[in-house]
């Protein structure tokens, strides 16, 4: 038989990408609709067809060099589940030539972490269906990769979150340097809001500069490591605008549109970013004094405003807030993103100086209340809407 004319089995996808709505506690999951398409030139006998739906959470990483290299790695599973097409029964099913056709809906739960790739480790979801034949007949097997995106309710307060930092450096400079949101999304302008009023006569900017950095956090049953890249963008300027006895201007940082991922989180692996601000400043004795910020953000596939535009699907109309006092609104849901510190270091020169933490980014907590709704389909339950046959 010509190999173009062998039976084969093919999986199609209404979309292979998939949305959250919400937190792992807010999400209603969503559902993956698609046909399972087998193609047969001759008689054959199967014995039953399924879905299965698995996610693998893995990490891989070496430290050291040389006889003192040690290897980390671990993989853990995160879901599998099946559904049955056709069940095995006492009797192989027979099949004329033809094309058979099921269409299938699969619900997937609303807690499952998005999808990472990343060069340490992963996050990975694969749909895959099966055709078992008789004892040494090679079976049929289809694979698409599924991508879950999470993305934020409207009504968390992530999307009007703003970062700021305001301190004082006693005797030498007062300062509020701020983000106006949290959420940016790859190739977009992070607009920095400086405001800086000197403490003392003769002081004077000599630069500033702003420098975006990944932060990767790798986890095993018996190690942890953190890692932090500094992404190909640097943004430097010499000139502030002065009125009076203060310094202020808004500066436009770019971020990277390609080299750069967005944030994550999961068992094993996560990912978060920030930009780092430094100020060298001149010192009425010349001397040379270094102000250092971090601002955290959170890195979306997909911007707020790009997401208020989309309707919500049909899974997630159910978790649309409803009214509710300010009072009654319960914090015990945690944020998506968690706590975002921000880390201010304030160092002189020849001398150290090094402030502790002088503010952090308080981690709110969204308030999307849900009114009663029907739960999805069981996990073991497969909806098979039609079976068609051609000849």
């Amino acid at each position: 038989m010509h190999p173009s004319q062998r039976s084969e089995l093919s999986l199609h996808l209404k979309s292979d990408e998939v949305f959250l709505h919400g937190t792992v506690n807010e999400a209603a999951g969503a559902i993956v609709r698609g046909t399972v398409i087998l193609h047969v030139t001759e008689i054959t006998k199967i014995k039953s067809i399924s879905v299965i739906f698995h996610g693998k959470n893995s990490v891989y990483w070496s430290e050291g060099a040389g006889s003192a290299q040690r290897y980390y790695k671990e993989d853990r599973k995160i879901i599998k589940r099946f559904w049955s097409i056709m069940k095995p029964k006492g009797k192989a099913y027979i099949f004329t030539a033809g094309t058979f056709k099921w269409n299938f809906e699969l619900p997937i739960p609303g807690d499952l972490p998005g999808t990472i790739d990343h060069e340490l480790g992963e996050v990975a979801y694969q749909l895959k269906v099966v055709a078992k034949r008789p004892t040494f007949s090679c079976k049929y097997v289809a694979t698409r990769n599924i991508t879950i995106t999470r993305l934020m309710l409207p009504s968390s307060l992530e999307h009007n979150q703003s970062v700021i930092v305001a301190n004082e450096w006693p005797r030498k400079l007062s300062y509020n340097i701020s983000l106006p949101r949290l959420i940016f999304r790859p190739g977009s302008q992070v607009p920095i809001a400086f405001e800086m009023e000197p403490l003392v006569n003769g002081l004077s900017i000599r630069t500033v500069v702003c420098a975006f950095e990944e932060c990767t956090t790798l986890l095993c049953s018996t190690h942890t490591q953190s890692r932090t890249e500094l992404l190909p963008v640097v943004h430097t300027t010499t000139k502030l605008s002065r009125v009076q006895n203060q310094w202020n201007s808004t500066r436009n940082f770019v971020l990277p549109k390609h080299s750069i991922r967005a944030d994550a989180q999961s068992d094993l692996i996560s990912i978060s970013h920030k930009i780092r601000i430094t100020v060298s400043l001149r010192n009425p004795d010349r001397s040379t004094s270094e102000l250092r910020v971090n601002l955290p953000l959170v890195i979306a596939s997909i911007a707020p405003d790009e997401e208020a535009e989309e309707l919500p699907v049909y899974e997630d109309a159910l978790k649309l807030p409803v009214y509710c006092p300010v009072g009654a609104m319960s914090p015990s849901q945690p944020s998506m993103y968690g706590t975002l510190p921000a880390i201010v270091n304030c160092i002189d020169e020849p001398l150290s100086f090094e402030n502790d933490i002088l503010a952090r980014i308080p981690s709110y907590t969204t308030t999307a209340y849900s009114s009663p709704k029907p739960s999805l389909p069981a996990y073991d339950t497969i909806f098979l809407h039609d079976h068609c046959i051609t000849h």
